[in-house]
């Protein structure tokens, strides 16, 4: 089982060598519209992108508001993004690592090297 594979090298190595995970969910990105993680740099304005969940973190600002820093990876890129309260709180359900996501997001206007999301959904599984 090529999910049970990648799974297991993922554990072993912290990594996987073989194949991305991102393999796993072909079928279910067949037909959605999206913008590859490598060439959201272009993208002008508000783009649609899909990856899997690398790692989150999440603190509580001085103001009381959770926010996150969401890391993703597909199978040729990896970006991070800012999840603002209204945009973590909506979609905290969906941000497990290694699942797929369906992330809306514009550039940050603060750090060239990062990004916010706008929207979260979630896919496959």
């Amino acid at each position: 089982n090529l999910k049970e594979d990648l799974m297991a090298e993922l554990e072993t190595l912290g990594m996987t060598i073989s194949q991305s995970l991102f393999v796993l969910y072909k079928d279910v990105l067949e037909g959605v519209n999206y913008t590859p993680l490598s060439k959201i740099d272009d993208a002008p304005g508000v783009f649609e992108t899909v990856a899997l969940v690398r790692s989150i973190k999440s603190i509580i600002t001085k103001a009381g508001k959770r926010i996150a820093f969401l890391d993703l990876y597909d199978d040729v890129d990896q970006r991070s993004f800012i999840l603002w309260n209204e945009v973590y709180d909506g979609s905290y359900i969906y941000l497990k690592v290694d699942k797929l996501i369906k992330i809306r997001g514009r550039k940050d206007n603060r750090d060239r090297d990062s990004y916010v999301a706008l929207n979260i959904v979630g896919l496959g599984e």
